[in-house]
């Protein structure tokens, strides 16, 4: 599934990269230059609802955010193409 849209073929695959840093995660991704997207938190797949976490507004080829992880025992993320 491709930005909410089973076999579109106008879109790159979306993959946001999650990796363990000493203060929290670390997030990237490779984006399509001067594209925009937002990157949304869920702590809980069940009960939760999806909040924006940062916007990123006319992108570089590669987008790295920091996330610090204090007080958090579960989290979830996505990364969505904005139009």
């Amino acid at each position: 599934m491709i930005n909410g849209s089973p076999g579109r073929a106008d879109s790159a695959e979306l993959k946001l990269d999650v990796q363990r840093t000493a203060t929290g995660l670390s997030l990237s991704f490779a984006a399509i230059v001067g594209t925009n997207y937002r990157i949304e938190v869920c702590d809980g797949l069940l009960a939760g609802q999806w909040q924006t976490l940062q916007e990123i507004h006319d992108a570089p080829a590669t987008v790295l955010i920091g996330q610090s992880t204090f007080g958090t025992s579960e989290r979830f993320y996505r990364l969505v193409k904005v139009p």
